[in-house]
């Protein structure tokens, strides 16, 4: 009798792992349809964004080129615009340093005799080292023009670059380079 009780409970057995095996692929079978559908979903949802993309990727496109159309259109007032700034910018230098170049002047003008003509004044450097070019009746005067500018206070070295003697005119062309004293410079700083 002790086995037939167990044959009947393996019997039993049996019949129970039947039932749980199909309820088990069900569930298999509804977690692969579940899995497939969200794929599903995922995919649409990226085409649909890629979609999305290359419109707004080529509408931005044609506005683009629309803007750079309309801006060559007006290319020449840009360019207009652009050196007038650039003109603006050298007055703000030129008032800037204005002071500054008003006191080498008036220094110059102070040392050197009636018989120089100066014709061009060209700055070195910021610190003060600038470069006078013009015209002596002879090299005599040029000699004053150089003494006068190295007896002066405000200039601390003087040294000529070029004299050369004008057949046409009988005058002394020459470049001479200028050194300022710090103190003329922090002078026309203070005001």
């Amino acid at each position: 009798m002790g086995s037939a009780t167990n044959l009947l409970g393996g019997a039993r057995l049996s019949k129970q792992s039947e039932s749980s095996n199909a309820d088990t692929k069900a569930v298999f079978i509804w977690i692969v349809v579940v899995i497939l559908v969200l794929e599903a979903a995922v995919f649409g949802t990226f085409y649909f964004l890629s979609s999305v993309v290359n419109r707004t990727q080529e509408s931005l496109k044609i506005e683009a080129s629309e803007m750079e159309s309309r801006i060559n259109d007006r290319m020449e007032e840009i360019n207009v615009a652009i050196g007038a700034q650039f003109t603006l910018d050298n007055f703000t230098t030129l008032l800037d340093k204005h002071m500054r170049w008003t006191k080498a002047w008036d220094e110059l003008s102070k040392v050197t005799l009636k018989t120089v003509r100066f014709t061009t004044m060209q700055s070195v450097s910021d610190d003060g080292k600038f470069v006078v070019g013009g015209y002596a009746i002879n090299f005599t005067e040029l000699g004053k023009v150089m003494l006068g500018l190295e007896n002066s206070p405000n200039f601390l070295r003087v040294e000529l670059l070029d004299s050369t003697p004008e057949e046409d005119s009988g005058m002394v062309k020459f470049e001479i380079l200028v050194e300022m004293n710090n103190s003329l410079l922090l002078n026309s700083a203070s005001t």
